[in-house]
């Protein structure tokens, strides 16, 4: 599986919080990639770069098609979508049964609701269908056979970040797509998602501004204590703003 960071240089400063926790787990021999559209000085991973004047879908895919391994599978993430814990087994189970079952994309957060068709991954993990209630297409962390997602960036090239979860992208990945979620009976909170053990990921920003670090927001012990470990680490002297509280939607 390769791994594509998307970021963008107006993202720099998150970009830095992601690659300290991604060194912990991606060495730099990885098939990582930071998809961009500038180099980063102290990013240990190959650089693909984009143009800046694309729209966001066709950015993804120029980079993805920059990609010279044969692994049939990628996960997107983005710069803002902190990547706190990480288990390669999980991950490599999830890709068999993808495989197995002919699946296109997995998203790699908790369902919303309660489901009860599944894919076992292990004793407290599964992978459901998603349904209508879901975005079947997401911008949130997701392994896609390489194949569908440049099939289907490369018919909806024209969207941006904001208009790529729009109803005709909706349509069209139910109608071609086999897209699942996880569904784990233990998951763990984060901030706007609960997350499983062996994938959490923190949101840390919303509309460019930074998602406040309390512990109102109610978050699971371990992921508090990172979110405050960012806070004072890389953000104790932000010149960015911070949202009222974690489900503010302000511009």
């Amino acid at each position: 599986m390769d791994i594509l960071l998307y970021t963008h240089s107006d993202y720099f400063d998150i970009l830095k919080i992601q690659l300290h926790y991604f060194s912990k787990y991606f060495p730099k021999d990885s098939d990582t990639y930071l998809c961009s559209n500038k180099l980063h000085d102290d990013c240990i991973y190959k650089t693909l770069l984009y143009d800046d004047t694309l729209p966001y879908a066709s950015r993804i895919l120029s980079c993805i098609k920059q990609l010279e391994t044969q692994n049939p599978y990628v996960l997107i993430i983005h710069e803002n979508d902190i990547l706190l814990r990480y288990k390669q087994s999980f991950i490599d189970t999830i890709i068999d049964k993808m495989d197995a079952n002919n699946i296109d994309s997995v998203e790699l957060k908790q369902a919303p609701e309660k489901v009860y068709d599944y894919i076992k991954i292990n004793e407290h993990v599964s992978l459901t269908k998603k349904i209508r209630c879901f975005y079947v297409y997401t911008v949130q962390p997701t392994i896609w056979l390489k194949s569908s997602i440049i099939e289907l960036l490369s018919l909806f090239s024209d969207k941006t970040y904001r208009t790529i979860e729009c109803v005709k992208v909706q349509t069209y990945v139910t109608n071609n797509y086999k897209t699942y979620i996880l569904n784990d009976y233990i998951s763990k909170q984060s901030i706007w998602y609960r997350v499983t053990q062996y994938f959490a990921f923190l949101h840390v920003t919303s509309r460019e501004k930074l998602l406040p670090c309390t512990t109102e927001n109610g978050l699971e012990d371990f992921i508090q204590d990172d979110h405050l470990y960012i806070q004072n680490t890389f953000l104790s002297e932000t010149k960015r703003t911070y949202q009222k509280h974690i489900f503010a939607f302000e511009n």
